[in-house]
């Protein structure tokens, strides 16, 4: 890659880094295509080759660099070896997006030890771009400092909604109306929520709201946002100490943050 990793980040960023592009690589040879789908347990939920094939491309490296961590992906659940650390996988971050030819994927790999998130990184292949974080040492875009915007007025303030499956459509149309309605300069719906926690960890939207999401979809990209400034607590205002915790409102911290969790009560 023709920029370095900064020296302050250790070894391991640049071995997860290596395993996210390995998946990358696989994206990127499918991306285009009409491809055939599985469901898992809806509709809107399903996989394809693309995403087992980047698995196996990740798992290839996180077997060989991290032999005795324990390890968490989308595709092939959890590997529990006994172990402090565990990886955490998302082979293909907006399956959706990438079946229907939307270029907003991502792959997007962390390490948790207990029950804290120590590093994370979001690639996003159709562009090549490499976001990531250590815990305590920033966040980084392709070794560029990151930190989140200071917006602090509601009304310029971009919002992005991302909900999991398990929770309901309706949901979704209860919370984009508040959202609106609340004055917002935009409402977003991406589809990938690695991208979106690299999104305000780079100072380009204000908020996110997480309700009910699968570990995977969050923990690499909020460690990346956090360690850019990011504010997160859960929907009643308490700081989240739980990296588990499936529901949150993550934010630039500003006076926005309040004003979105007003929304949700």
């Amino acid at each position: 890659m023709p920029w370095k990793i900064n020296k302050i980040m250790d070894i391991d960023i640049e071995k997860l880094i290596k395993a996210a592009k390995a998946g990358s690589e696989v994206l990127k040879k499918y991306f285009g295509e009409v491809l055939e789908t599985k469901e898992k347990n809806d509709a809107s939920d399903y996989q394809t080759k693309a995403d087992l094939e980047s698995e196996a491309a990740i798992f290839k490296h996180i077997k060989s660099d991290f032999p005795d961590f324990n390890i968490h992906s989308e595709e092939e659940g959890i590997t529990d070896k006994g172990s402090d650390y565990t990886i955490i996988i998302d082979p293909l971050d907006g399956t959706n997006n990438f079946v229907l030819g939307v270029p907003l994927v991502a792959v997007c790999v962390a390490i948790i030890k207990n029950n804290k998130t120590i590093a994370g990184v979001v690639h996003n292949p159709i562009i090549d771009q490499t976001y990531y974080a250590q815990l305590g040492k920033g966040s980084y875009l392709e070794g560029k400092k990151l930190s989140v915007n200071k917006e602090s007025d509601i009304e310029r303030a971009n919002v992005s909604y991302i909900q999991g499956y398990k929770t309901g459509n309706h949901t979704e149309g209860d919370m984009l109306s508040r959202i609106q309605n609340a004055g917002v300069k935009r409402a977003l719906t991406l589809w990938s929520p690695g991208l979106d926690f690299c999104l305000l960890a780079s100072g380009r939207i204000e908020a996110i709201i997480i309700n009910q999401m699968e570990i995977y979809d969050y923990v690499p990209g909020k460690l990346i946002a956090t360690e850019a400034g990011a504010k997160a607590t859960d929907f009643n205002g308490n700081n989240e100490l739980d990296t588990k915790n499936d529901s949150f409102l993550i934010s630039n911290n500003t006076a926005v943050h309040q004003k979105v969790l007003d929304l949700l009560k």
